[in-house]
Parts: structure tokens; C-alpha cells; sequence
């Protein structure tokens, strides 16, 4: 402010040092608001730098806790890098803490979390469950435990540190002794509150060293400026309040140093006054301890008089030699006896097994038998009189074969008679019903001239529905073409994602409805210009299976092609549009193909595999599905249920080891399945039988 104050009486006379003043307030002003502008991003850029360097203080602390309280054998490994980091000579605090404190290095939050602990009671926990703690014999030879506590130890304290893991293993079933050793490791913890303010107290002394920086270089810059010398007073006064702010954080140090020793000092003659009283329990517990155990074994001593003179007494004695000799001549016996038993089982098992051998082939030449029996049975019926001529009657069982052939005869000039009747009346019928017939073709020919212009019209509005479907599709698209191209003329990207880009990007419903529109408008021309162009054809061929209707229909063609021919256009030419407005998406819009075809050839190969064996699906003209049998050439439109040779009378058996066969009933041939035999089963020889008979009679 005193600069303005000096140069206020010279703004308010005319003269050339009025500019020159004006240019030095607005570069002392720009200088002010570069310097704050500086400061803000400095902070920031601080910041993000500590929250991209790791995590926050408390994500450290449980990461460091959860390793140290892990497995004893991944201890090692944890120590060696965490002495690497904790030895490293770098000040900068990189862990911001969420409660909004200061932030601190990674040694500070070390010594902050329960890592030193928890590492000891791991370790000692080891120790005690026998694992392996270190990869030396001990810990003290360990470069990585020694690493470890020289870093997070008082100084000269390492070595007792590491005696630390051995106390507390031995003193773990002592809860008073384990307390004070926990006390003695705490003690021995390097101070985490001086650590901050060692931090607290670099980083002062960095921004003092800066400032001073500031100040040498302002004054070698030559003539100063009224923004030089403000700023030069405000570094100088910085530089100031940070020297003295070190100078503070000195003496706190040595203030913090001294209450710490005296607490740890208190601490320590107070366990070391307990342990005193601990040692003379103990003292006192030994040695009453050592007089029971001499009255116990005196008491054990006169108890155990009687029971070994019993015991003398007892090898004395010869007599259980020998009952010891009669039990292992029973055990060999016995062994001997279960050897006989077990040659008996199995001679049993043999035999049982003979026997149902015998029992099956038994079962075999009975059914052989029976079924025999049954073929014999079958060809006597088939050889009576009334099976072998046919004769439905249900008195033909009682008669005999000339009755049965008289009475043949006499029904053959009966159904001759009656047919020469049927064949005059016929004729009569036959002659009104084709003079109704003709009268029905001309009413028939005026509605297939109906239908026929309605087909047209049908036709031709389905074009149309067809072409007004590709026409706004074709309308989207456009709009799409056109945002891509006026993204490409303003230099952007139309594959980018954004505000100003989605609108560039075809959507894939737009896509495949534009291909069903076509699809349907492709099978709409191509039904109408074969319906229409045969019609044609035919006109002028003069010739085809109904001479009038394709008459009818030729008068119409010409107008109905024309009609078409517009509608097509008109699709042709949105098409041609779409291609010049955006070529890619023209190409993108006839990728897909072949669909249907692959639909279709997938749902016939699941036909093919739900038939049973020997059966074929086919399509007719008209996409029907039928079935055609592989043996005896038949075709349906049921689903067939059986294999195609048992429908055709063969019978399935499985042979004794475990194959399937086909077997003919009538002349006993057989074919191993999968093969299909080539013929039905028929009882051939009964036309035969049936062609000697009429020759004898």
C-alpha cells in the first residue's frame, strides 16, 4: 500500500510517468494473482501427486496390520520390504488422512499403526507353534529382521528388540510376564508424534530454503520493481515465520523427548519392580512346589510295593506257558478251518454257477420251442379253407372248400349282374353331372376373375406397405448419413461416443428392420412378377393348363407390371439415396444374410435327429413335411413312432452277447442292426399256395 500512497501525487499531475506507473500497478496486481493462482495449484498438484503416490493413511495402517498378523512364514518377506521403506531418506508426506490431518510419510503412519506389534506377536507366536520364522537360525542373524528393527527401534535398542519374539513365546502361558514384556517392546518403539514433527519440521526448513532461494535471486535481478520488492518482503517475512516455526518445532522436540523419557522410564522401574516381586513368587512357588513332589514320590513309592511283589510272583509261575501254547494251537485250528471254508464256498460258488448255466440254456431251447410251436400253429391256420380263400363269413369255419368255391362262384355272376346295372345307371348320372360341372366353370370363371384383380390389388399393396417400411428406414438412416457427414466436415470423429456424436451412430433396430422391409418387399415382387409374368407368357405362348383363366389374367398383366415396376422404383430409389448420402451404411445395411437358411437347415437336422432308425424327413413343393420309410418305401404325415423294419413286420431280438438283430418270422432270415434289411416281411409262399390251388381246381 505504501507504494500506491507514493504514487498517488503523481497520477493526479499530468506527466509521461503516469503510464509507467499504471503498467507497474497492474504488474504488481498480475503478480499478486499469479503468486495466489501459483500457490492454489501447487497445493493441488501436491495433493493429487500423495493420493496417486498410494492410499490414505488408513488404508496403509490396515494393509500393514493385516500383513503383520498374517502367517509366520510370510513374515520375512513383509520385514524385508518394509525396512527397504522405512530406511528410504525421503521426507515427502504421501499419505493424506481422511479426518483431514496433516499428511504423513510412510515411516510416520508405520509407527502409528500396531504393525511393530503385531509383527512381534507373530513372530512369537511362530516361535512357540515351532514354524518357520526367518530363513537364519536365529533372528538376530536375520539382515532383514535386524533391517527391520534398527528402523522402527530407539537407537542402540536392535538388539533387544530382537530378543523380544523369544520372550514373548516363552512367557505365553504367564499373563503377568507377558504384559511387562508387551510394556518393555512398547517401550522400545521408535516415537510416532516425533516422527510427525520431524516431518512437520523438514518440510518448514524445505519452504524456508525455497524462500531464500527467492530472496538471493530477487536481489541479483537488478533495478527492483514496487512487485519485486512487495514480493521480497513477503518472501522475507515467510522465510521468517518458517525459521521460526523450525526453530518451535526444535524445541517441542526436545520438550516431547524428555516427557517420553520419563514416561517410558516410569514405565520400565515399574516392571522392573514387578518383576522383582514376580521373581520371588516364583522363588517361593519352586521351592514348595519341589517339597510336594517329594512327599508325592514317597507316597507313590510305599503304594507301589504290594502291586510289583504281585508282579514278581506272577513271572514266578510256569503255568500260563502253558495255556499261553493250548491258544496258539486253537488259533492254528482255526486258520486251518477257515482255509477248508473257504475252498467249500467256492467249490459252492462253481457249482451254483453250472447249475444256472444249465437253467439257461434250458430257458433257451424252451422259448425255441415255443416259438416253433407257435410259426406251426400260424401256417395250419393260414392252410384252412376259410383263411387260405379269405371268406368273411362268420359260419365259413363249418364249411368245406367246394362248398366255399360254389358259393364263390355264384356271388362272381351276382357282382357281374349288379355291375352291368351300376354301369347303365352311370351313364345317365355321368351325362347330368357334367352338364352341372360346365355351368360351375362359368360361374367359377367370373370369380377367378374377382380374385384375380384382388390379388393384384393385394399384391400390389403389399409392395407398398413393403416400400413405405424401407422408406422410413431409409429416412433414419439418412438422418444418421447426415449427422455423420457434418461430424466428418467439422473434423470429429463419428465413432466417438458423445453428446454431439449419438445421433451419427445407426442403430441396430433401424438396421434390421430396414432388412425385414426389404426382405418382405423381395418376396412380394418376386411372388407377383411370377404370378403376373407367366400370366404373360402364357398370352403369348398360347399355351397353359386352363386356356381362359390364363386369359383373364394376361388382359390385366400389362397395367399390374406397370403398377409393380412404380412401386419397385420408388424402393429403388430411396435405396439409391441411402447409397449416395452415406455409402458405408448402405453396405452396413446388406451384411447380414443366409439367416433363414441357416434356421431352417438347423430345424430339419433336429428332425433328422428325433426320428427313430430307418426313417427320412423330405419337404414337398408346397414345404410339407412327410416321412419316407427306408425298408419298405411307404411314406406318411404322422410322426413315426416305431423303427421302419419292425413297422415293416420284422421283429428286434438281442443276441446272447448283447447284439441286436433284425429276424424275419416267415422265412427266418436275419440282418445285424444298425443294417436295415431291403424289403417288408410277407408270408410269400400264400399267393403261391393261393395261384396252385386255382390252377388245380
Amino acid at each position: 500500500m505504501f507504494l500506491f500512497r507514493d504514487k498517488a501525487p503523481a497520477q493526479a499531475a499530468p506527466s509521461p510517468d503516469t503510464a509507467t506507473d499504471g503498467s507497474q500497478q497492474r504488474e504488481f496486481l498480475a503478480v499478486k494473482a499469479a503468486r495466489w493462482l501459483g500457490g492454489a495449484a501447487r497445493q493441488a498438484g501436491a495433493s493429487i501427486k500423495r493420493m496417486a503416490a498410494g492410499p490414505s493413511v488408513e488404508g496403509l495402517k490396515s494393509d500393514l496390520e493385516s500383513r503383520a498378523s498374517g502367517a509366520p512364514e510370510a513374515l520375512e518377506a513383509a520385514l524385508t520390504e518394509w525396512a527397504r521403506l522405512l530406511a528410504a531418506p525421503d521426507d515427502t508426506p504421501r499419505y493424506e488422512s481422511p479426518s483431514g490431518e496433516a499428511p504423513l510419510t510412510f515411516r510416520a503412519a508405520f509407527l502409528s499403526s500396531r504393525a511393530y506389534e503385531l509383527s512381534l506377536a507373530t513372530a512369537a507366536s511362530g516361535i512357540a507353534a515351532g514354524r518357520a520364522v526367518t530363513s537364519q537360525k536365529s533372528l538376530a542373524a536375520c539382515g532383514s529382521w535386524r533391517s527391520f528393527a534398527k528402523a522402527v527401534a530407539l537407537p542402540g535398542s536392535e538388539d533387544l528388540v530382537l530378543k523380544l519374539p523369544d520372550a514373548l513365546a516363552e512367557t505365553r502361558n504367564f499373563p503377568d510376564c507377558r504384559r511387562w514384556a508387551e510394556e518393555v517392546a512398547t517401550a522400545l518403539k521408535a516415537d510416532a508424534v516425533g516422527e510427525r514433527m520431524r516431518i512437520q519440521r523438514a518440510a518448514a526448513g524445505q519452504r524456508a530454503e525455497e524462500l531464500r532461494s527467492t530472496l538471493r535471486t530477487l536481489r541479483t535481478s537488478g533495478q527492483p520493481s514496487a512487485s519485486t520488492a512487495a514480493e521480497g518482503c513477503r518472501a522475507s517475512a515467510e522465510s521468517l515465520q518458517q525459521y521460526a516455526a523450525f526453530r518451535v518445532g526444535l524445541d517441542q522436540a526436545v520438550s516431547r523427548l524428555r516427557i517420553l523419557h520419563d514416561e517410558r522410564m516410569g514405565r520400565l522401574q515399574a516392571a522392573q519392580s514387578s518383576m522383582k516381586e514376580v521373581g520371588t513368587e516364583a522363588g517361593k512357588r519352586a521351592t514348595d512346589a519341589s517339597e510336594r513332589r517329594d512327599a508325592i514320590l514317597s507316597e507313590r513309592e510305599a503304594a507301589l510295593v504290594a502291586p510289583r511283589q504281585a508282579v514278581q510272583d506272577m513271572d514266578n509261575d510256569t503255568s500260563h506257558l502253558a495255556a499261553e501254547k493250548r491258544i496258539l494251537e486253537l488259533e492254528e485250528h482255526r486258520r486251518k478251518l477257515l482255509i477248508e471254508l473257504e475252498e467249500a464256498s467256492q467249490h459252492q460258488a462253481k457249482e451254483r454257477e453250472s447249475r444256472m448255466a444249465l437253467l439257461r440254456s434250458r430257458d433257451v431251447a424252451a422259448a425255441e420251442h415255443r416259438r416253433r410251436a407257435e410259426a406251426l400253429e400260424r401256417e395250419l391256420q393260414d392252410l384252412r379253407p376259410a383263411r387260405f380263400w379269405q371268406v368273411a363269413a362268420p359260419r365259413a369255419a363249418a364249411l368245406t372248400e367246394g362248398e366255399i368255391l360254389s358259393g364263390l362262384k355264384q356271388a362272381t355272376g351276382k357282382f357281374q349282374s349288379l355291375a352291368t346295372k351300376f354301369r347303365s345307371a352311370g351313364s345317365g348320372a355321368t351325362t347330368q353331372r357334367a352338364f352341372e360341372l360346365r355351368n360351375q366353370s362359368v360361374a367359377l370363371q367370373g370369380q377367378v376373375l374377382e380374385s384375380v384383380k384382388a390379388h393384384a390389388r393385394l399384391e400390389l399393396d403389399r409392395l407398398e406397405a413393403a416400400g413405405a417400411a424401407v422408406a422410413d428406414s431409409v429416412a433414419t438412416l439418412l438422418d444418421v448419413a447426415r449427422a455423420r457427414n457434418d461430424l466428418l466436415a467439422r473434423g470429429l470423429s463419428p465413432e466417438v461416443e458423445g453428446l454431439y456424436s449419438i445421433a451419427a451412430v445407426p442403430r441396430r433396430s433401424d438396421m434390421r428392420q430396414l432388412r425385414a422391409a426389404l426382405s418382405a418387399a423381395e418376396a412380394a415382387w418376386q411372388e407377383a412378377t411370377a404370378t403376373w409374368c407367366a400370366a404373360s407368357a402364357t398370352e403369348e405362348g398360347g399355351s397353359g393348363s386352363s386356356q381362359k383363366v390364363a386369359q383373364l389374367k394376361a388382359a390385366d398383366a400389362p397395367a399390374v407390371l406397370r403398377d409393380l415396376e412404380a412401386a419397385r422404383g420408388r424402393i429403388a430409389q430411396c435405396l439409391a439415396g441411402l447409397q449416395r448420402a452415406g455409402p458405408d451404411l448402405y453396405e452396413l445395411a446388406f451384411l447380414d444374410g443366409g439367416e433363414a437358411g441357416e434356421i431352417e437347415a438347423s430345424a430339419a437336422a433336429a428332425v433328422e435327429e428325433q426320428l427313430p432308425h430307418g426313417w427320412e424327413a423330405h419337404l414337398t413343393e408346397d414345404d410339407l413335411l412327410y416321412y419316407h420309410s427306408l425298408v419298405s418305401g411307404e411314406t406318411q404325415w404322422e410322426m413315426p413312432a416305431q423303427d421302419a423294419a419292425v413297422s415293416a413286420g420284422w421283429r428286434l431280438f438281442q443276441a446272447e452277447d448283447g447284439g441286436w438283430f433284425y429276424h424275419n418270422p416267415y422265412n427266418g432270415e436275419g440282418v445285424w442292426w444298425p443294417e436295415l434289411p431291403t424289403c417288408a416281411a410277407e408270408p410269400a409262399s400264400l399267393d403261391a399256395l393261393r395261384r396252385e390251388a386255382a390252377a388245380h381246381s
